[in-house]
């Protein structure tokens, strides 16, 4: 992921997780990782294309 917002995408995102501080360090590690994050608090469903 990169440009403008990025940063807030990725909090707004984490905020979700059941560890946010953890969901976040993994995708430092491995921007391209996989972490499932349980619908229903902030959106109902995320699906974002593979390019």
């Amino acid at each position: 992921m990169t440009g403008a917002g990025v940063g807030a995408a990725v909090e707004w995102l984490a905020s979700v997780a059941p560890e946010p501080d953890a969901c976040r360090w993994e995708w430092e590690r491995n921007p391209q990782g996989v972490a499932l994050l349980p619908a229903g608090r902030r959106r109902d469903v995320l699906i974002l294309s593979s390019t």
